[in-house]
């Protein structure tokens, strides 16, 4: 977290601190060192395990009960009924693995059909831009009725 607040600094200061020029917008050569610097703009992305993702909902209580229930029937001697529960589990398990699976590209998909632009003013240039490439002291143009892409101070 930031410890600097921005928000009670004139926006002269501001402007002086991330090189940004009010009426010309950033010199676009500023761009690498800013990216390595700040990073991106977007939340972290959480790298989950595959058996975090994709086997965790098999251990729900339905699956651990069949599981344990064909055991004590194969150990009781009904084996042709513990096969038919191992084979419901098998299948049931494939499926839920099946579904998680699509439905994780799915969000991905969303995820870049619905990524939001940016008109950001660049070498006195404007340019529409990936929300996530803006970069502490871009100018945001915004018009009536835009989403507001990132942390921001109203300059006018």
């Amino acid at each position: 977290m930031c410890d600097y607040q921005y928000y009670y600094q004139p926006i002269e200061e501001i402007a002086k601190e991330f090189n940004a020029n009010l009426a010309q917008g950033l010199n676009s050569n500023e761009l690498p060192h800013k990216y390595q610097k700040f990073g991106y703009n977007e939340l972290p992305k959480v790298k989950k395990s595959f058996s975090r993702i994709y086997l965790a909902p098999l251990f729900n209580f339905l699956i651990v009960t069949l599981l344990i229930s064909g055991i004590i029937i194969s150990i009781l001697g009904s084996l042709s009924s513990a096969l038919i529960i191992f084979a419901v589990i098998i299948i049931n398990s494939i499926t839920v693995i099946i579904q998680h699976y699509r439905a994780q590209k799915a969000l991905e998909s969303l995820k870049k059909i619905a990524a939001l632009k940016a008109k950001v003013l660049r070498d006195n240039l404007e340019f529409e831009i990936p929300t996530r490439d803006l970069v502490p002291g871009d100018v945001i143009l915004l018009d009536q009725g835009d989403k507001i892409p990132a942390d921001a101070r109203v300059i006018d």
